[in-house]
């Protein structure tokens, strides 16, 4: 069953964590309406309110039709043989849009908090549990994208039902008695909502508690100064009563029993907190999702087969990781160039990704990338800080105090945790997590025993594709059907020893040629050289499409968008949106987003030599120059900088305005 997502940018989400697009942001409006309350009508005039705030037209009544269709369309390509299949349906004068409410994150979350709420007085440690699950549903501002009055105040109220949420949440820590661990957690939820009070108050009571006074008193005077600062008011007079309290050592601040041991009378009611920190905004809904992590994952590989015994260790280092030991499990997947470690170690992190519910985290190490430097230890911890909410004036500048944060906000939740592409262990030892119930999954080119001895690390050294499998991912990948003359192409592949996975994909295109049409591949012992299946991919494109494949090895990055492509080429995106098209049928490129491209480090590399080879310096200089003028030209634009670019460094093609 899809699964429809607001808790953030609005999206849906087939099988394996694959997306599908809902269209431009009216469009994206209309499903997110419907999935509002799903089940019940919304009649026309509501819709056309709330997407456009106008009166409705005949026009605007088209449009909605017409978005409407093609939201029907997405659904249906989303619904992957799902019972009953979800539809937009017309009754009355509207739109009913007959998904379950598990089926929609926002909903799910809210039944999530309401068991929470059930669970509170009886068993506080599970409703704790359930609080957390919800949290892992928000991934950023709720409606992400949405323009238009409609949009705004849901989004407002959403993070109003969200602060009240998570001063339940965390009044419930604090009467469990966990003070010291909800420190890192509070401190981040108190930057990401510095205006409110409630959580402030939370936060100096678990520094009070964890005999750390001083602290409690510098939060006050932080959220003071915020506040004073952007609404020109003083705290409220419960956060200034918790200050003097504070301030004078009051013995009424002292946390009393464990509260799993003793009983609990009304007033103190996880749904009731200390008056220090009630919330002032129970407006909101009383069923309000919480806050959630990353996720980061990039898209599952789609045609994935095999690999059953690794993914079946990977597993067991999972179920390690959950396990009563609540260990910190790490698993290495070694092996050569192309042999599929990726695409196994992301497979296997979506197909778990819910038994993390606190986020994943991925990074390319980029370790054997020669059209990069690596990623350095300090560089791939600032990204994770900042997806973990941490804003950049707070990231500290060493390495090690940037490992030593990084563990503290990973402290007492589940994580999983994607090293890929690693060069060496000194660059992965500084981002494993030091916390118990967190998983890590490393993959390299090299093996490394040092880690495997210190951690305690399984290694997985993947091998290339059995025959079998070989053969079973040719005819996934080419989806149609086996016929005789393919059947004697795919052998004849497989028979040249062309068992990596990256070959593999090159190879697919082709099978469609004669028997014995296929070129010679030279062949190892146990491998193909995967050089001569690069040339043969390479040499069965069309001119303009080979440049643009060369042009892309000078390109500062593994990933780039239409329009950085083609203003590398020096093209307009409508004319280098075909040439895209071409490298991705042939498998050069793979598309992981609508108009968003990756290229294998591996093909990087080759198309970087052939760029060296058939293309002179000036060509390459001016690609790059392109290049760089696209990003200036993208930043400029989103930080409204007025100051112009100097003239000999304007772009020859800025926002699509190219060279035809």
């Amino acid at each position: 069953m899809p699964d429809l997502r607001l808790l953030g940018p609005v999206e849906l989400r087939g099988a394996a964590g694959r997306r599908y697009s809902l269209g431009p942001p009216q469009q994206r409006c209309v499903m997110a309406v419907l999935a509002m309350t799903p089940g019940w009508l919304v009649p026309v005039e509501t819709l056309i309110a709330r997407v456009w705030r106008d009166e409705p037209t005949s026009d605007m009544r088209d449009v909605v039709y017409t978005y409407v269709s093609r939201l029907r369309r997405t659904l249906r390509q989303a619904e992957e043989g799902s019972t009953p299949a979800p539809e937009i349906r017309r009754d009355n004068g509207g739109y009913v849009l007959t998904l379950d409410d598990a089926n929609v994150d926002l909903h799910r979350a809210r039944n999530l908090v309401r068991q929470a709420r059930q669970q509170q007085t009886g068993d506080p440690v599970r409703a704790s549990e359930l609080l957390g699950e919800a949290a892992a549903l928000w991934r950023g501002s709720p409606l992400a994208g949405l323009r238009g009055r409609w949009a705004e105040e849901m989004r407002v109220g959403l993070q109003r039902e969200l602060v009240t949420l998570l001063t339940e949440r965390y009044d419930l820590e604090l009467r469990l008695g966990r003070h010291a661990q909800s420190v890192v957690a509070l401190s981040a939820e108190v930057v990401d909502h510095p205006l409110a009070e409630p959580l402030t108050g939370l936060l100096m009571l678990a520094l009070y508690r964890s005999g750390r006074q001083a602290d409690a008193l510098q939060a006050y005077s932080r959220t003071r100064h915020v506040l004073v600062q952007t609404i020109g008011e003083e705290p409220g007079p419960e956060l200034r009563r918790l200050h003097e309290q504070v301030l004078r050592r009051d013995p009424a601040l002292e946390p009393g029993p464990d509260f799993r041991r003793r009983s609990v009378d009304r007033r103190e009611r996880i749904g009731e907190p200390h008056p220090a920190i009630r919330t002032s905004v129970r407006d909101g809904s009383p069923d309000a999702p919480v806050a959630g992590g990353p996720a980061q994952l990039p898209s599952d590989d789609a045609g994935f087969i095999g690999r059953r015994a690794y993914a079946e260790r990977l597993d067991r280092m999972g179920e390690q990781a959950a396990g009563p030991s609540r260990d910190a499990a790490v698993c290495v997947i070694t092996g050569s160039a192309g042999v599929g470690k990726t695409a196994l170690a992301l497979h296997w992190a979506h197909r778990v990704a819910g038994a993390f519910p606190a986020g994943q985290l991925y990074v390319n190490l980029r370790g054997y990338a020669a059209a990069d430097s690596p990623t350095e230890p300090a560089e791939a911890l600032h990204g994770f800080l900042q997806a973990l909410g941490v804003a950049d004036d707070r990231i500290p500048q060493s390495t090690d105090a940037r490992t030593a944060l990084f563990r503290s906000l990973l402290a007492g939740r589940r994580f999983l945790v994607v090293l890929d592409n690693a060069r060496d262990t000194d660059q992965v030892a500084p981002l494993l997590p030091g916390a118990s119930g967190c998983a890590t999954v490393v993959t390299s080119r090299r093996q490394m025993p040092y880690l495997v001895a210190t951690t305690g690390a399984d290694q997985i050294v993947l091998p290339p594709f059995s025959p079998e499998e070989a053969r079973s991912m040719l005819f996934r990948l080419r989806g149609d059907g086996r016929t005789e003359s393919r059947e004697q192409a795919v052998a004849e592949v497989v028979g040249k020893g062309v068992r990596l996975p990256l070959a593999l994909r090159l190879v697919a295109p082709h099978l469609t040629a004669p028997p014995g049409g296929a070129p010679h591949l030279s062949c190892s012992a146990h491998v193909a050289d995967i050089r001569t299946v690069f040339t043969w991919s390479y040499g069965h494109l069309s001119p303009a499409a080979a440049r643009l494949f060369r042009l892309l090895g000078l390109h500062p990055g593994p990933e780039l968008s239409t329009g950085a492509a083609a203003c590398l080429a020096g093209l307009a995106p409508r004319r280098a949106r075909p040439l895209l098209s071409e490298l991705t049928r042939a498998g050069l490129l793979t598309e992981p987003a609508p108009d968003w491209f990756s290229v294998h480090d591996l093909l990087r590399d080759y198309a970087a030599e052939l760029a060296r080879t058939h293309d002179t310096a000036a060509d390459r200089q001016d690609a790059v120059q392109r290049a760089l003028d696209h990003y200036v030209h993208s930043a400029r634009a989103v930080c409204r900088t007025p100051v112009p670019p100097h003239p000999a460094r304007r772009s020859r093609c800025l926002a699509g305005r190219c060279d035809p």
